[in-house]
Formats: structure tokens, C-alpha cells, sequence
């Protein structure tokens, strides 16, 4: 059940993000924000309930803190990539 809400909140954010290329009012533009920010917020709390579920007891607390880790890297080297590339 976990597994196919994280792919469903994960394909509705992708297709969210794909639809913000095709807003051409303000108004749109603030809907498509609202969307994504739900289904981002489903999206990281299914990401980090499924870490936990399939993590050991013993390296629990090692395997969300490298799943935290890895999205901070993301959320900071991202956009710095992606201003260097662009």
C-alpha cells in the first residue's frame, strides 16, 4: 500500500512540475504551486516511511539520517548544478 502511494504522489508531482510549463496566468501558476506542494509533502513523508519500514532496528537511526542527508545534498547542490549548467 505504502509503495503505490509513494508512486502515485511521486507521478502526480512529476506531472505537476510538467504542467507549470503550460500556465499562463498568475492564478494558474499559484494552483500548480499549491498541487505541488501537497504532493510534495505526501511524497516526503511516504519516501521517509518507507526508509524506516525497510531499515534494520539496529541501523535505524543511520539510515534516516543518510536519507535526510541526501535530500539537504539535493535541496543545496541542486539548484547550484543547475545555475552552472543553465
Amino acid at each position: 500500500e505504502r509503495v503505490r502511494l509513494y508512486t502515485a504522489f511521486t507521478l502526480a508531482a512529476g506531472l505537476t512540475i510538467t504542467l507549470f510549463a503550460f500556465t499562463s496566468t498568475v492564478k494558474q501558476l499559484t494552483v500548480m504551486r499549491g498541487l505541488l506542494g501537497v504532493f510534495s509533502a505526501t511524497f516526503w513523508v511516504s519516501a521517509s516511511t518507507l526508509t524506516a519500514d525497510i531499515s534494520p532496528k539496529r541501523t535505524l537511526t543511520r539510515s534516516m539520517g543518510r536519507y535526510n542527508l541526501a535530500w539537504i545534498t539535493g535541496f543545496t547542490v541542486g539548484p547550484l548544478v543547475g545555475g552552472v549548467v543553465s
